[in-house]
Order: structure tokens, then C-alpha cells, then sequence
């Protein structure tokens, strides 16, 4: 267009019929240009080839049609109309064209911008899928490797822990057929009825631990204050030691979670109090606090306590800290196997000869629901 241009304000300067010839020519051959290179841009066509058509009949009128050109020049009195016109003219067009690619360029931008955000959101989600993809797998190794040394132990501890109460209850029973004394032959019996309850204990542990893992959870409405109340019952009427226990409970929101797994960390927490006690007078304390969030216990004991050495270890699997004391081991592991399954937590403060105080928090899967609060005071 530049070039045509140039061309034209030569040609009618020096009135050059090849030069006018040459814009004719030129003329067209854009406008089959514009035709055949702009198919695929919208609402382009059509004003292109308008405007490059009638370039070309008007440039090609106004060189060669002498009787046009003598009216003007005899009415403007100059033929400079005509070279400005067409300048003019052509010059328009140069900035139509500049502003049509300016816009399609911007329209190119555009589209490339959203391909290029639609192609960027794409690529993260993949990362975040295989990210997501990889920390599972991370966290199912872990758990496979935590299972794997579980069981590894587990196996190992069970045959140990199954069958020597078996072998005892054997010896004693062998003892037992022997013995003339009947005071001796009772008190055989006496460590028969013991050892096969350290085999129950076992045995309760090990289906707690069972039924923890493949259970699912059901949540239900409970009354933590009954349901300490029962466990704690449970034990007094069973044990030989006097048993004294109070239990405070602030609620403020009705309490649903599994009833079967609270069982399991209230026998465990009460079983440990009264195993570990400090004499043969036990005393319990347990404040309850319920909220539409969760169930919050402070389980406090007069027990022997636990040395600092130990206290980190309480919650693995088969560990005893006092070797004195019958046990699984289990009890505490069960405990916080439990409560991570509900989603809660543990934690305990202890120093020796002191007794110990156990904290639990259970998250509350019951709707909020406001109550009036209430002050439960039991002995």
C-alpha cells in the first residue's frame, strides 16, 4: 500500500500512464491478496475486498478517464485533487489495515492467553493428581510397613504370652494331683484361677485389637457419665481393692460416637488405675467435658506413676514398664489405637509415686445442640 502510494503521487505528478497502469494493476493484485490470504479471519473478507475494489475502479477511473480529469482540474483549477485523493484514499486504507491486524493480533493474544491458562490449569490438576497419587502410596507404604512390624511382634508376643499361662496352669495342675494337703491343693488352685485370667486379659486384648482394625465405626447417642460410672462398677465389684472414684461432668451438647471403642479406652485407662495403684485403696477421679465438638476426659489416679524413661513408650505395643505387673501389653497400645481410630487424641502427665493424670479428647459426631449446662457430681 506504501509502495501504491508512492506510485500514485508519481504517476500523477508526471502523469505517467505506465505508472498509472502499474497502481491499476497493483490495485487488483491486492485485492485478489486480501481474497485468498484472510478465508479464515471473521467479518475481514468482506470490508477488504469491498474497500480494495473499489480502490482499484477508482484508481483506475481517475488515471485514465481524461474527461473526469479535465472536470476536475477545470473546477479545481489543479490536477494535485486528484494525486491528494488518491493519497488520501490509499492512505485510509493503510490504516484500516493497520487497525484490522492490530485487533487480530489482540484477538490471537486473547486466545492464546486462554489456551495458555486452560493448558496451565490442566497441568496442575495432573500435579496435583499425581501429588495427591504419590502421597498416598507414600502413606500406604508407611502403613503397610507399621502394619508388617505390628504383626511381626504381634506373632512373636501372642505364641510367648498364649502359652505360658497354658504351661503353668499344666505344671500347677500336675502339682495339684500330687498334693495331699488340701491348703496347698486350693492354693494351686488359687494360682490356676489367676493365670488363666492373665490368659483372658490376653485373649480380650488381642479381639480388642482385632475388632479396632476390621470394625467399622457406629456412632451412637452415649451418656459418658453412665458409661464411667458402669465400667468403673464393673471393676469394684470384681477386685479385692477398696475402689473409690468421683466423676465430674459439665454438658453442655448431647454425645455421639462409637459406644464398642469407648468401652475398650475406659476398661484399659480404669483396668491401669486400680493394676498400678498405690496401695491396696485406689481413688479415681474423672472430669468430663462435652461440648457440639467433642467429649474432653481428665482421668486422674493415686497410682505408682510413671518414670519419665518410660512415659514416651507406654502407648507401644508390648510394653510393659514395670516387669513386676501381669500383663499384655497391649492395654495402652489398644488405647491409643482407639482413639486415633475415632479421630482423638491421648496425652498423660505422670512422675513416679504421684500417680498419673490421662487426658483424652473424642471428637463429638452428634449435631450441635445446646443444653442447659449440667453439674454431675458422683461418689
Amino acid at each position: 500500500i506504501i509502495i501504491l502510494v508512492v506510485l500514485s503521487l508519481i504517476a500523477n505528478t508526471f502523469n505517467s500512464e505506465a505508472l498509472k497502469y502499474l497502481v491499476t494493476f497493483f490495485s487488483v493484485i491486492l485485492t485478489f491478496k486480501v481474497f485468498v490470504f484472510s478465508k479464515g479471519e471473521k467479518n475481514t473478507i468482506p470490508s477488504r475486498v469491498l474497500l480494495f475494489g473499489f480502490l482499484s475502479i477508482i484508481l483506475y477511473s481517475l488515471s485514465h478517464n481524461r474527461l473526469i480529469e479535465s472536470y476536475i482540474i477545470e473546477y479545481f483549477h489543479s490536477a494535485i485533487f486528484l494525486s491528494s485523493f488518491q493519497v488520501i484514499f490509499l492512505f485510509g486504507i493503510f490504516l484500516y489495515e493497520i487497525v484490522n491486524e492490530s485487533n487480530f493480533t489482540k484477538k490471537e493474544l486473547e486466545f492464546t492467553k486462554i489456551k495458555l491458562s486452560e493448558q496451565f490449569i490442566r497441568n496442575k490438576k495432573e500435579i496435583e493428581v499425581r501429588h495427591n497419587t504419590e502421597h498416598l502410596l507414600i502413606q500406604s507404604n508407611a502403613e503397610l510397613e507399621k502394619i508388617k512390624s505390628e504383626l511381626d511382634q504381634f506373632l512373636y508376643r501372642v505364641s510367648h504370652d498364649l502359652r505360658a499361662p497354658i504351661s503353668s496352669i499344666l505344671g500347677l495342675t500336675n502339682l495339684g494331683k500330687n498334693e495331699k494337703d488340701i491348703l496347698y491343693a486350693k492354693k494351686y488352685f488359687e494360682y490356676i484361677t489367676e493365670t488363666a485370667e492373665y490368659q483372658d486379659k490376653v485373649i480380650r486384648d488381642i479381639q480388642d485389637y482385632s475388632a479396632n482394625n476390621k470394625l467399622s465405626i457406629h456412632n451412637e447417642y452415649i451418656d459418658m457419665n453412665v458409661l464411667l460410672e458402669e465400667t468403673i462398677l464393673k471393676f469394684k465389684e470384681s477386685e479385692k481393692k477398696q475402689i473409690y472414684y468421683q466423676v465430674n461432668a459439665k454438658i453442655k451438647n448431647i454425645f455421639f460416637s462409637d459406644k464398642k471403642r469407648l468401652e475398650i479406652i475406659l476398661n484399659n485407662l480404669i483396668s491401669n488405675s486400680i493394676k498400678f495403684s498405690n496401695g491396696n485403696s485406689v481413688y479415681i477421679i474423672v472430669d468430663i467435658v462435652i461440648d457440639h465438638n467433642s467429649a474432653r476426659l481428665y482421668l486422674k489416679d493415686n497410682g505408682i506413676g510413671i518414670h519419665k524413661d518410660h512415659i514416651d513408650k507406654i502407648f507401644k505395643m508390648f510394653y510393659r514398664g514395670d516387669n513386676q505387673q501381669k500383663g499384655s501389653g497391649l492395654g495402652l497400645f489398644n488405647t491409643m489405637e482407639t482413639l486415633q481410630k475415632l479421630g482423638g487424641k491421648i496425652l498423660v502427665e505422670s512422675n513416679e509415686n504421684q500417680g498419673s493424670l490421662f487426658f483424652l479428647e473424642i471428637p463429638n459426631k452428634a449435631r450441635p445442640f445446646k443444653l442447659k449446662d449440667i453439674e454431675l457430681t458422683s461418689h
